[in-house]
């Protein structure tokens, strides 16, 4: 009723109760219940133009990374334990924390 969001509001009034500039967040998928009440249309895929402005080429924007900068992620360490994960590991789960190797023997 308020409009209010626990974690999403609270992140959002940081710059006015600290006096920064520097605090930008990023949204999820539109909730269905919200999508339907305002007509507002799904995101689209994850790699798709929408969420791939969200949540790269708008944020790239903010902190002013060159597309040189953009691009030298692709295959940074991240990137690359991502990729291993996916292909070899046992799929996405909550019950770890980030991307595990496996183990060896």
């Amino acid at each position: 009723k308020t409009g209010r969001i626990d974690w999403v509001t609270d992140l959002a009034e940081i710059a006015q109760k600290h006096g920064v500039n520097n605090v930008y967040g990023d949204l999820l998928e539109i909730p269905e219940e919200v999508q339907r009440r305002y007509g507002f249309a799904p995101l689209g895929a994850a790699d798709g133009p929408v969420k791939s402005a969200i949540f790269g080429h708008n944020s790239a924007r903010l902190y002013q990374f060159t597309r040189q900068q953009q691009l030298s992620l692709r295959n940074d360490a991240v990137s690359v334990a991502r990729a291993a994960y996916d292909q070899h590991g046992e799929g996405r789960t909550n019950l770890r924390y980030g991307y595990m190797q496996p183990r060896a023997g």
